[in-house]
């Protein structure tokens, strides 16, 4: 028996044993998705044997090695415990990276599998973001042709968003290097012949 349960998956399973109405309707169908996406049987985690550790498999697709590890971080946090604390990294024959192993419950193995879906969503809309503030920053800063104006006319009228963002594109201008150009062609230059 475990003795940690995520008190979110916890909240859940509760909520579609014993809620009241909508709350259990909807604890319910949540759980339901999750046991079809994740292959799980649903009566088993509606049954009181929601403690028994399996070991479940992580499988993923080609990631690149940061979010290798933020999935490594995701499972550490949410699948493990102190009877179960290894994560075991999964390889092919050729060395490459599948995925991770690891001991859980089927609750946690839910949650952590939700975990990671929300998490990697979100991870992936700041990398976009930042990237294009990087962009920006780099166009301002060498004078090349600009796509966006860093001094607003009129800073009243700009929104907070569009404020904070000119604020973080000026902080990244700041702490990137000039770049000297000198002319590949010029009148000093002759070719050979």
């Amino acid at each position: 028996m475990i003795e940690y349960i995520d008190p979110r998956t916890v909240k859940i399973i509760g909520l579609a044993k014993s809620g009241v109405g909508g709350e259990k309707d909807t604890a319910q169908k949540i759980l339901r998705r999750l046991c079809n996406v994740n292959g799980l049987d649903y009566d088993e985690l509606m049954s009181d044997e929601i403690d028994e550790v399996h070991i479940h498999d992580f499988i993923f697709g080609r990631i690149n090695k940061n979010k290798q590890k933020l999935v490594a971080h995701i499972i550490m946090k949410f699948a493990t415990t102190k009877n179960n604390p290894e994560v075991f990294e999964m390889r092919n024959r050729r060395g490459n990276f599948i995925g991770y192993c690891v001991k859980c419950t089927n609750a946690q193995y839910i949650e952590t599998k939700y975990a990671i879906d929300l998490f990697l969503q979100a991870y992936n809309k700041e990398l976009k973001r930042i990237n294009e503030e990087v962009m920006i920053a780099f166009v301002n800063k060498h004078d090349l042709f600009r796509q966006y104006n860093l001094n607003a006319e009129n800073p009243k009228k700009s929104k907070k968003h569009d404020m904070a963002k000119v604020a973080r594109v000026t902080s990244l201008m700041s702490d990137m290097e000039d770049v000297s150009i000198h002319k590949a062609v010029g009148s000093g230059f002759k070719g050979t012949k």
